[in-house]
């Protein structure tokens, strides 16, 4: 494979990756909205539900984000790119850092959820 070749799938895992996290933002942002507006009204088998296909969805595109990104470290641990010569470009800590976040943000999103069932609506904050 050409060095440009390699480049372009990068490239490509790169960009698979980065639509996989708008995706986990957008469902992450839709989940948010609803706790706050109607969490609280929610029944418990509707807060299952909610959370079900919540932790589903996201969970997919987090795993999708991180196979895409194992994917581009594969490619470029196997050929010698420019990538090679940059510090920022370190597949390791990329991933760990992501699956972080993105298991972070799942926690968050929960127990923002549960915080607003509380009847708490986000009082501390004022």
């Amino acid at each position: 494979m050409t060095n440009a070749e390699t480049l372009e799938l990068i490239a490509l895992y790169a960009n698979n990756a980065l639509t996989s996290f708008t995706i986990y933002i957008s469902f992450t942002f839709g989940f948010l909205i609803t706790a706050f507006i109607v969490g609280a009204k929610l029944t418990h088998y509707q807060v299952f539900v909610v959370c079900a296909l919540y932790v589903i969805s996201v969970g997919s595109m987090a795993i999708s984000l991180i196979v895409n990104m194992q994917v581009w470290v594969a490619i470029k641990e196997s050929h010698a790119t420019i990538i090679d010569e940059l510090p920022l470009a370190n597949g390791t800590f990329w991933i760990t850092y992501m699956c972080i976040v993105l298991m972070g943000g799942i926690l968050v999103s929960l127990y923002f959820l549960w915080d607003i069932r509380q009847g708490h609506k986000l009082n501390s904050f004022k």
